[in-house]
């Protein structure tokens, strides 16, 4: 588990508790987000701090990081753009629907990686648009060799076991790739040396 070895068994289950309650309990194994701990977390509040630095006042979206074996509190200004967004809607991913999640946090996946895997990405398009809409040839092979179709059945009564155990499973892995890139994005920018240092990771 990484970093995490190195943390309490309470400070693990607080990290990865909120991705857990974003997929059912019966997906967990297949999702592998049951023995997924995190190594980004939501801040837990606030979200958001407006410093003065270099008397120059911004506007920092925040979130906890294991960071050198410890957790600490990511400050990111307004000026890094794709990384501040992606706290942002990360810190306040919206929806009960779990079509409406997934689409969300794949908005935060594409904002941080160039190379993004085909299988969000058809997913992401099937969920967005209508059957008849999909003609990128990778994503409609995708689509016709896991579900069958091009037409994801997630939200029908009786469910659709088959395409909802396909979708978690791919959740699960969009979940844990969104943690990565985050991770990376953050580590890829040095941090300041301020008067905040040692409390906020601040970049």
């Amino acid at each position: 588990m990484r970093d995490l070895a190195y943390l309490s068994r309470e400070t693990q289950l607080s990290a990865h508790h909120g991705h857990m309650r974003m997929i059912p309990a019966r997906y967990h194994k297949v999702s592998g987000i049951g023995a997924f701990y995190p190594r980004i977390c939501s801040a837990g509040g606030p979200y958001h701090l407006f410093l003065k630095i270099d008397r120059r006042a911004r506007d920092y979206a925040a979130c906890r990081a294991i960071i050198r074996k410890s957790i600490m509190t990511v400050l990111v200004p307004d000026t890094e753009d794709d990384l501040y967004s992606s706290l942002v809607m990360f810190n306040d991913p919206k929806g009960w629907q779990r079509s409406v999640r997934f689409v969300n946090y794949y908005k935060i996946y594409e904002c941080l990686e160039n190379n993004r895997r085909i299988e969000f990405s058809a997913i992401r398009h099937a969920i967005a648009h209508p059957a008849r809409r999909l003609h990128n040839k990778e994503v409609v092979n995708f689509l016709k060799e896991k579900f069958g179709s091009t037409k994801l059945d997630l939200e029908s009564y009786p469910p659709n076991y088959r395409h909802l155990r396909i979708f978690y499973s791919y959740f699960g892995k969009l979940i844990m790739e969104t943690d990565e890139v985050i991770l990376q994005a953050v580590m890829a920018r040095k941090p300041r040396d301020t008067q905040y240092a040692g409390k906020y990771y601040l970049i």
